[in-house]
C-alpha cells in the first residue's frame, strides 16, 4: 500500500475530524508539524491546556518501524516548545507496540456519539 493510501486510511479510522487538505491548510499556517520520509509519515500538533502544554500526535501512518523513528526529534520538539507530555489517540492496536518507546496507555476512554 503507498504511503497517500496509508494517510487517507489512518484519517478514516480517525474518524474523518481531518481532510488532507484541512492538515496542509494547518501545516501551512504552522498550526500542525510534519514530520516525513519515504516510508513514513507523522502529523503533531502543539496544544495549550490550562495545567500543561501537549504535543498531539494527530496522524501517524506509513513502516512502523521509520514512524517511531521520528520519536526522539519529536519529543525535542515539544519540550523545546514547552511541552510536558505527549500524546495521541489510535485505534487498539498501538497499544501492543507503544509501551516499548516508552509510552503508557492513559486510564481514560473515549466515547463518541455523533449529535
Amino acid at each position: 500500500m503507498s504511503l497517500d493510501k496509508k494517510i487517507l486510511k489512518a484519517l478514516r479510522i480517525a474518524g474523518g475530524a481531518f481532510t488532507v487538505q484541512d492538515i496542509d491548510k494547518a501545516i501551512q499556517a504552522d498550526e500542525m508539524q510534519l514530520w516525513q520520509n519515504e516510508r513514513a509519515v507523522v502529523v503533531t500538533e502543539l496544544r495549550t491546556l490550562p495545567q500543561y502544554n501537549i504535543i498531539n500526535i494527530v496522524l501517524a501512518a506509513g513502516d512502523l518501524d521509520a514512524v517511531m523513528a521520528f520519536q526522539p526529534a519529536i519529543e525535542d520538539f515539544g519540550r523545546a516548545n514547552g511541552a510536558s507530555r505527549m500524546v495521541m489517540m489510535g485505534r487498539e492496536g498501538w497499544s501492543a507496540v507503544l509501551p516499548k518507546y516508552g509510552w503508557k496507555r492513559d486510564p481514560r476512554v473515549m466515547y463518541e456519539k455523533e449529535l
